[in-house]
């Protein structure tokens, strides 16, 4: 594995984070993905409370096996949204790999093979800071979108507290 030290100064990089910021100029963005699910394709990822935190949990458990990072999250009933860092064959691996931990957890739980056996994963590639912004206000506000009664910083399945939330609340 590769050390923080190292991965920040790739992250920068990559990101663009060392460049100043221009009002109409949009800055390259390498290596990060939109990977979601088809929230019809199936009936049921989250069944219950007890459910969402389980996937919740898997989450930083799957990213550092892929070594990747995650800079957006949301999980819904149906469907999952995360906003990715790093190459397409670990990322495309945590996405594969968090469904099939959560097919195997809801097969056990339910007594039904293959749960998400018919799912549908897709990925966006973000190349630019205006689409990564854009990506991670889409993901933030999925919960809203469904009608939800969440505000983006307050729906407890997803990364939106962290980025509304005051220092020190996470």
């Amino acid at each position: 594995m590769i050390d923080v030290k190292e991965k920040w100064s790739a992250v920068s990089s990559d990101m663009g984070l060392g460049l100043t910021a221009v009002n109409g100029l949009n800055l390259s963005v390498r290596n990060c993905w939109h990977f979601y699910t088809a929230g019809d394709s199936v009936d049921i990822m989250f069944h219950n409370e007890d459910e969402f935190k389980d996937g919740m949990n898997r989450i930083p458990v799957v990213a550092e096996k892929c070594d990747i990072l995650i800079l957006a999250f949301v999980l819904m009933d149906t469907h999952v949204h995360f906003i990715l860092y790093g190459d397409m064959d670990s990322c495309t691996h945590f996405m594969h790999e968090y469904v099939r931990r959560t097919s195997i957890y809801l097969s056990s739980r339910y007594h039904k093979r293959n749960a998400l056996k018919n799912i549908i994963v897709g990925h966006q590639k973000i190349d630019d800071d205006r689409y990564l912004k854009t990506a991670i206000c889409y993901v933030l506000k999925n919960p809203v979108s469904a009608g939800l009664p969440y505000n983006p910083w307050d729906y407890p399945w997803s990364s939106g507290a962290l980025y509304f939330r005051r220092t020190g609340y996470w």
